[in-house]
């Protein structure tokens, strides 16, 4: 694993056009001057992590939170042969990735990142690089930090904070609770932020929410816990109740990159869970929200807005509604993908559009 580690060095100062050292380099975002030209910056720290996080070891997962446990071959052993061979045809098609990139050709380096993936199922510089190309622009954790900078809410809540490398963007004037079982938390936060180490369902059963932002509603929260579909839409319910009809409610992972990473049981590195079903869900039941999925890596950022506290449509039907797209397939998202699920340009203009009025 360490030729895949040393391999993915060069990996990220290719995909991010860097010539720096791992650690180096692109510490200021991306999105500094999108949304109103506010800067938006991030510790050197911070980068580390993040970093890290993706540097797609076996024993790691993308954002640092859920492990995902891997039989290691024993050296020498014919299983372990095999394994390295398939991981030096993997590099050798993500060589050939970067050299389409290098001219232009994005259909031949999806290709060749496909290629990857045939002979190492669970290649995780593949999958990153194919999220760029489909996904390319300022990545999620830089929207969320322009949009926390611009926006100013007095109240935030983030559902699933693992190392807190989201909450912590949350400004001195932003009263935040993250909630979280199994926080690992490895920045400074301010005295600002609350966590609580519980399920989010035992949250909102036990707590006074608005209570504890001192008698103001949520005006903005972010949900990236589970990463399963059912969590997702409890958890929406849930902060919609104690939210307000200008708030905004945003949810990760809602654009999934193939079926394989898309699926409830994980079985790669690079895993968005069935968080997808979350959309076309809420344009059914719900069409009166305002739902668009911004295109950012590595698995889009949706935006839902013109919320209505006293609906009572989604928890009614909840168990009809889990029910009803659990037992739907993949292939309901159809050939168009970016349709189905509200796919919204990743454009600094565009997004400011998306919050007129806040």
């Amino acid at each position: 694993m360490q030729h895949l580690g040393r391999r993915y060095v060069r990996y990220v100062n290719d995909v991010y056009r860097r010539t720096v050292t791992l650690w180096e380099g692109r510490f200021k975002s991306e999105i500094e001057q999108a949304l109103g030209g506010r800067q938006v910056r991030r510790s050197v720290e911070g980068r580390r992590i993040q970093l890290r996080s993706q540097l797609g070891k076996r024993a790691g997962v993308l954002d640092g939170n859920r492990p995902l446990s891997v039989r290691r071959s024993r050296r020498g052993s014919g299983v372990g042969i095999i394994q390295r061979s398939s991981l030096m045809n993997a590099d050798n098609h993500l060589d050939a990735a970067e050299r389409c990139l290098a001219l232009g050709d994005n259909d031949g380096a999806w290709r060749e990142c496909e290629a990857a993936l045939v002979v190492h199922p669970d290649y995780p510089p593949a999958h990153i690089l194919m999220s760029r190309i489909a996904l390319p622009g300022p990545d999620y954790i830089e929207i969320l930090a322009a949009l926390l900078a611009c926006l100013r809410p007095r109240t935030y809540l983030e559902i699933g904070v693992s190392s807190g490398k989201s909450i912590v963007l949350a400004g001195p004037q932003t009263l935040a609770i993250g909630v979280d079982p199994a926080p690992k938390i490895r920045f400074t936060l301010g005295p600002n932020v609350r966590i609580f180490q519980t399920a989010s369902d035992a949250f909102f059963a036990r707590q006074d929410v608005i209570g504890l932002f001192g008698g103001l509603r949520v005006e903005l929260a972010f949900i990236d816990g589970m990463h399963h579909f059912e969590f997702a839409l409890r958890d929406f319910v849930s902060i919609e109740r104690v939210a307000a009809p200008g708030s905004t409610v945003l949810l990760h992972d809602c654009y999934p990159l193939n079926r394989r990473t898309a699926e409830r049981e994980r079985s790669t590195v690079f895993w968005s869970g069935d968080c997808w079903r979350l959309i076309p869900a809420l344009k059914k039941y719900r069409p009166d929200l305002a739902v668009n999925t911004i295109a950012t890596a590595p698995t889009g950022l949706t935006v839902i807005r013109n919320l209505d506290p006293d609906s009572s449509v989604l928890s009614k039907c909840m168990e009809e509604i889990v029910a009803e797209f659990l037992a739907a397939d993949y292939d309901m998202l159809g050939a168009d993908k970016p349709g189905s699920l509200n796919l919204y340009p990743n454009d600094p203009a565009r997004i400011q559009a998306l919050f007129a009025g806040a």
